[in-house]
């Protein structure tokens, strides 16, 4: 062995011993996650149901981590159009139901977060998949990055090619966990969020977890944070019509001191989140 003297901590001094890297937070607004997990730095899963709110709350976490953070993201589309996402923008961002938005109110709050680019929609090779690569994905990030841009969304995962078959495409899927989790080294001031649904045996489970996830582990494996969304009624083993309660459960943390903890939400017509049922 070369060099062990460099690793013997007799040979370091106090400043160096006390010094470890710590984690920039981001406030979202709802106390109990602010003061219990914060949404540190980091590579996330988060796994949600189809109809959950999964791309509404991404949009509400980009919304948030700007208003309370300065923070601007990248939202990479791989399902819904940028036409599509933007209507919810306008929607969610200004404070609107559905009626309210198509009937013409104002979306002037919308409007000004937009111009300030505060989000780009980007579909990632919409029509040509072939180059939906790690890769590509990672030569974005890096140019993104440059113009300023620290939060990475990639919704509905699944989308990609060979992301939820089981047997025949793990290394498609490992190269993905490992391109996210190398991204997350290169720039420790990121945040880098993955939303997936869950495996198909999970659809009816009251609260899923890391084990829930479609495809593979190897992303489990090497993210920092695994965050599902659950429907309070399904938990509870209760049917309660227009109940829009959401559990934000998290599962997997390797910074936080909390795993296994249930934070309460509540999904509004605006398709903004809060903590109690009135905003």
């Amino acid at each position: 062995m070369k060099n062990i003297a460099t690793k013997l901590y007799s040979g370091k001094s106090i400043k160096e011993l006390v010094e470890f890297e710590k984690k920039e937070t981001l406030d979202i607004g709802v106390d109990s996650i602010d003061k219990h997990f914060g949404f540190p730095t980091g590579y996330y899963i988060v796994v949600g149901n189809q109809g959950i709110g999964k791309s509404w709350f991404a949009l509400w976490l980009i919304r948030q981590f700007n208003t309370l953070n300065q923070i601007r993201s990248v939202y990479f589309s791989l399902e819904m159009p940028e036409p599509l996402v933007r209507k919810r923008i306008l929607q969610q961002w200004s404070d609107l139901t559905k009626v309210q938005l198509e009937k013409g109110t104002s979306t002037s709050k919308a409007l000004e977060m937009l111009g300030s680019d505060v989000i780009i929609v980007d579909e990632f090779y919409p029509q040509e998949t072939k180059y939906r690569t790690p890769r590509n994905f990672e030569e974005w990030v890096d140019e993104y990055y440059k113009h300023g841009y620290r939060c990475f969304i990639m919704d509905h995962f699944h989308e990609l090619g060979g992301a939820s078959n089981n047997d025949s495409n793990q290394r498609t899927v490992e190269r993905w966990g490992l391109t996210f989790q190398k991204l997350c080294k290169k720039y420790p001031d990121i945040w880098l969020i993955v939303f997936a649904q869950p495996k198909s045996s999970d659809y009816k489970k009251g609260l899923l977890d890391r084990n829930s996830l479609r495809g593979s582990k190897a992303l489990i494996d090497k993210c920092d944070y695994v965050l599902s969304l659950n429907n309070q009624i399904q938990i509870k083993g209760r049917v309660k019509e227009n109940d829009r309660g959401i559990i934000l459960y998290l599962d997997k943390t390797r910074y936080t001191e909390q795993p296994n903890k249930c934070f309460a939400l509540h999904f509004h017509e605006t398709g903004n989140f809060y903590s109690q049922v009135t905003p």
